[in-house]
């Protein structure tokens, strides 16, 4: 199981400089040209945090990067159960928005032209603290921003994939959501294809994680189906400043309260003091 550290740590991450091979982006257009040429025989891909969503907050933002690098003594360690209760809390509190406006209406066209389109995401699918089951949370949590892929496969709504690793949780297809659960995109993308027995004639993928999009990159190649990758960026440039007084505030409050507060409601705190 992830501490809770690391798990900050895995959705902050920077990636780093894309291959020459894999385009490099900071909005959808160019990856809306290539999804203009797809049919049927396509899979479309779509990262999710950092990609289609980011959260409001600024701490847990890429702006965030840098304190949470400097304050990760703040947050508790070697207490896996508190860890997971604490970051459960924060998923259950946070709110998220688009990263790009556009992206609900992309994916309505693609289920429209009957072009297979999931999620492809590295987290967790199972319980965590206060959260009994991630895959539903994540489904309810895009549904509410229209981001929906029940759409895709719907003959195989539920898969789990075993593996031997000691990882959260068997990774899963769930709503049309590939959880990896940490585990190689490339390599979890690879078995839900076999499971199916379809091999689409190519691939699109979008992530802001160059370490992903290489998984995917290398095991696609190894099937040898064309891969059209994004590295992209659009998260990092969406306008966020970082008030170091706030995010302490937030840091501190939750490990106290149990309680995650937004940058406003900890700048209303900040005033009160």
């Amino acid at each position: 199981m992830f501490k809770f550290r690391n798990i900050l740590f895995s959705l902050l991450s920077i990636s780093s400089p894309a291959l020459p091979d894999i385009l490099v982006v900071d909005d959808l257009c160019r990856f809306e040209e290539e999804v203009e040429k797809l049919n049927e025989d396509a899979l479309v891909l779509f990262d999710v945090d950092d990609t289609l969503i980011v959260p409001k907050d600024a701490i847990l933002r890429p702006c965030g990067r840098a304190f949470v690098k400097k304050f990760t003594q703040m947050l508790p360690s070697g207490q896996q159960d508190q860890e997971e209760l604490l970051f459960s809390k924060v998923l259950l509190q946070k709110e998220s928005i688009l990263v790009d406006p556009k992206a609900p209406d992309l994916i309505k066209s693609l289920h429209a032209r009957k072009i297979p389109t999931i999620a492809l995401t590295a987290a967790d699918s199972g319980k965590l603290g206060h959260i009994e089951n991630m895959a539903d949370w994540r489904i309810h949590e895009l549904k509410s921003l229209d981001l929906d892929f029940t759409p895709a496969f719907p003959h195989h709504e539920l898969m789990e994939f075993p593996t031997q690793k000691e990882m959260c949780s068997n990774p899963t297809f769930k709503g049309g959501i590939l959880f990896t659960s940490d585990h190689p995109k490339g390599d979890i993308l690879k078995a839900f294809l076999e499971k199916l027995s379809w091999r689409p004639k190519k691939v699109l993928f979008i992530d802001d994680k160059l370490s992903y999009i290489e998984s995917v990159e290398t095991t696609m190649k190894e099937l040898g189906i064309e891969c059209i990758s994004f590295h992209y960026s659009a998260a990092e440039k969406l306008p966020c400043q970082l008030d170091e007084e706030i995010a302490k505030i937030q840091v501190t409050y939750l490990m106290k309260h149990g309680q995650w507060l937004s940058d406003t409601k900890a700048a209303q705190l900040r005033m009160s003091f």
